[in-house]
């Protein structure tokens, strides 16, 4: 705190992130994390530590608000892009989703097993088949959607798609 009295810094509020984060107390963390990203916008990882924290706090439509503002570098970022996505899906902005998934990409980082792509393509049709039905998403529209919408392979890296396959 001494810190940002002295001289308001991007570094100086990030641990500030930091300290109520270890306190458990994710609301305040992660309005520190969007100072310090505030006061560092270019920063791609302060816009990380950022969305994760809203991420954390539920904060989904804040995710879609705060994300115009960000550089093009940032937005681009496919970790940042797979958040956004769980933003679009958790307001229900499925077509949007949708859109986002169809969109080829690159991840340096990806690993085989991963299915944070085939999740959300699955949750994403399960959601819109609810949502046209009127209905909560069960395990049986999930599975309508897995036989309906077949995740393209572009998202499917899973190694095991269900148990017993």
């Amino acid at each position: 705190e001494k810190s940002l009295e002295l001289a308001p810094n991007a570094w100086a509020m990030r641990n500030m992130a930091y300290y109520w984060y270890h306190l458990k107390d994710l609301p305040t963390a992660a309005d520190c994390w969007m100072k310090a990203h505030e006061l560092a916008p270019a920063q791609l990882q302060l816009a990380k530590e950022c969305i994760k924290g809203m991420v954390w706090t539920g904060r989904f439509q804040e995710i879609l608000d705060w994300w115009p503002t960000l550089t093009e570098e940032i937005r681009r970022e496919m970790r940042m892009q797979i958040i956004r996505g769980v933003a679009l899906l958790e307001t229900g902005r499925f077509e949007e989703l949708k859109a986002l998934l169809a969109t080829p990409f690159e991840m340096p980082d990806l690993r085989e097993a991963e299915v944070i792509f085939s999740n959300l393509w699955n949750d994403c049709h399960a959601g819109m088949l609810a949502r046209d039905a009127g209905v909560e998403v069960t395990e049986e529209i999930r599975e309508r959607a897995e036989q309906a919408f077949p995740v393209p392979k572009h998202l499917e890296f899973r190694v095991v798609k269900r148990l017993g396959e």
